[in-house]
């Protein structure tokens, strides 16, 4: 006895999260009569799963209703994350009273940071992406000059509430007649372009640059195995209101990917990336690029504009179709270098400076194995950088 009521139970809960699952109504019914039928459940059961049923696929449809996007959105994904860091900083004994940056002292320090976006896929042709985020605050009103380089907001200033600011803000547009092209405007993640691997020496991958930035690709070949690309992206640096001309950061790359078989692929490209009107400008306060600039009397400001030639390869070998613990069975190599052409001599609120010509270029190559497209994948990878 205590065998049989075991398996009705058993069985009453699997028809139960059959209906639950949203099965078709008439098929539920149908199952329940065969089980009253058989004797597996009594039709007093039978009537107690359809009334539990009906009463949470009700619950089900109240809290889908609730949530609703506009009709010209075909598509709604949310993301985030969160991460807590602790940070522990041990300088050399004997440095404290050395003149700066090495006076420094021994530094613990925790920080977090909150990442909250969404992505929505207008019919066929665009795609819009904002996010939200924590970040450093730099000294001016809260929340409206933290730092470009990074969202870690660290833990002090007696419990003050910390800052959120627009960290992403974009629409992608691409025509359907016009697979080949695509356009993007606003506050976007950094480009990057082919080859895809970040090697960290022209700009931080954490910033996120504002202006427009076009792809055009023409793959080509009796299978498709060859692809032509031209990138270009047109970001504004600083606006003023007078008195001064308008920065801007230009970049732009050309190259081409071949796909050799299925198990080769190798893609080079080169390009120009330089800016306008940066010389003889204060340098922002919260600014990565602090380093490429001189003090003077009135302050600290950039030595010249940036023009920038670079070169960057990629070879790509799929070992095989199988995985080593999860990953693809793929090995990496590539490389990058880049070279600053800019004149090298400047006169700036009347001191003359030189950029020593030894320290106007950089390289780097890196192996890696492995994947990250999908969830469980990882990667294994060694650079080497020179800048």
């Amino acid at each position: 006895m205590g065998y049989k009521q075991l398996t009705t139970k058993t069985v009453t809960l699997a028809v139960a999260a059959l209906i639950g699952a949203g099965a078709a109504a008439q098929a539920n019914d149908a199952i329940l009569d065969l089980l009253v039928k058989k004797g597996v459940v009594t039709q007093r059961e039978a009537n107690d799963i359809r009334e539990q049923a009906d009463a949470e696929n009700a619950k089900t449809i109240e809290q889908f209703n609730k949530v609703k996007t506009a009709s010209w959105i075909d598509m709604l994904t949310l993301s985030g994350d969160f991460r807590l860091r602790t940070e522990y900083f041990d300088f050399e004994r004997g440095l404290e009273n050395s003149p700066p940056p090495l006076n420094a002292a021994d530094r613990l320090r925790f920080r977090m940071r909150l990442r909250l976006g969404a992505e929505m896929k207008l019919q066929d042709w665009a795609t819009v992406g904002v996010r939200l985020t924590s970040g450093e605050n730099t000294g001016g009103p809260v929340g409206l000059n933290t730092t470009p380089i990074s969202a870690n907001q660290t833990f002090t200033d007696d419990f003050s509430r910390k800052p959120i600011g627009i960290d992403l803000a974009y629409v992608t547009v691409h025509p359907p007649a016009l697979d080949w092209f695509r356009i993007t405007g606003g506050k976007m993640p950094w480009q990057t372009w082919e080859p895809k691997f970040a090697s960290m020496m022209a700009q931080d991958p954490d910033v996120n640059p504002e202006g427009i930035a076009e792809v055009f690709e023409y793959k080509f070949g009796s299978k498709q195995q060859y692809k032509a690309f031209l990138n270009a992206g047109q970001y504004s640096l600083m606006e003023f209101s007078k008195d001064q001309n308008d920065i801007y950061l230009f970049d732009q790359e050309i190259g081409l990917e071949a796909k050799l078989n299925d198990r080769w692929k190798a893609t080079v490209a080169g390009g120009y990336y330089g800016t306008k009107n940066l010389a003889l400008n204060p340098v922002p306060t919260a600014s990565p690029n602090a380093g490429n600039a001189t003090r003077t009397s009135g302050g600290t400001f950039y030595l010249d504009d940036f023009n920038v030639w670079y070169g960057r390869g990629e070879v790509v070998w799929h070992i095989n179709d199988k995985t080593f613990l999860g990953t693809p069975n793929i090995v990496t190599v590539s490389g990058e270098y880049m070279k600053n052409v800019s004149p090298g001599y400047k006169t700036l609120r009347g001191a003359n400076t030189n950029i020593d010509r030894d320290q106007t270029e950089g390289w780097t190559g890196q192996v890696a194995f492995g994947d990250t497209k999908k969830a469980g994948q990882w990667k294994l990878s060694y650079q080497y950088k020179r800048l």
